[in-house]
């Protein structure tokens, strides 16, 4: 009996030792923005479920931006062409057009609707800004272009970063797209998961007109 006793006895003490110090597996996740992979992640307080989180660059918000109304572009589109864009901004605009192309081919929805030969076309109309995050100062360029190459006529407006200090790495962060009748009502289809992908610039001359 007193064997009986002296092992419920020890029993009992490894049980209480096993609560108050519980062995802990420690865990780590990592959270990455698609959109955001190109620029230096931060590290983000620890919680009591996820000890280690990394979280990537979030990009600012827009500029303010208004695109030009339907009739606007449908009547004056060529005129809008010569003069959309900032000389200083053309670069980064070529830049920001290319990685929506690829988007746009990428996307299921729009090749559904308007086919696999869907290129950027020209610009509508753009807003330039910079925002700082953290230490670093960014340019902002938000345009508003016409999409070619499809079964039906659309519009897309792209929005896009880059470091000032290394303008090479432009990122595409938000694209929309509307055909004729969600111009109409206001409706854009907004493309998600898009592909990070940083171009570097390269010499280029562009066809339109200087501002």
């Amino acid at each position: 009996m007193a064997a009986l006793f002296l092992f419920l006895w020890l029993l009992l003490l490894a049980s209480a030792d096993a609560f108050t110090n519980p062995v802990v597996v420690a865990k780590t996740s990592s959270i990455t923005n698609p959109q955001a992979s190109q620029f230096p992640c931060r590290a983000t307080p620890d919680d009591n479920d996820t000890p280690a989180v990394t979280i990537a660059f979030e990009p600012p918000p827009p500029p303010s931006f208004t695109p030009k109304p339907l009739p606007v572009i449908l009547g004056a589109g060529l005129f809008l062409f010569a003069s959309s864009v900032n000389r200083n901004d053309k670069s980064f605009a070529t830049q920001v057009l290319q990685q929506a192309q690829i988007a746009l081919r990428a996307d299921p929805t729009i090749t559904m609707e308007l086919g696999q030969a869907v290129e950027t076309g020209g610009v509508y109309s753009s807003q330039s800004s910079t925002a700082k995050v953290g230490t670093r100062d960014y340019k902002q360029l938000v345009l508003q272009f016409q999409i070619e190459g499809g079964n039906a006529w659309a519009q897309g407006v792209a929005y896009g970063v880059a470091p000032i200090d290394d303008p090479t790495q432009v990122q595409l962060v938000s694209l929309e797209v509307a055909n004729m009748d969600a111009s109409i009502n206001g409706t854009p289809f907004e493309i998600n998961n898009i592909a990070s992908t940083s171009t570097t610039s390269t010499s280029s001359k562009s066809t339109s007109g200087d501002q």
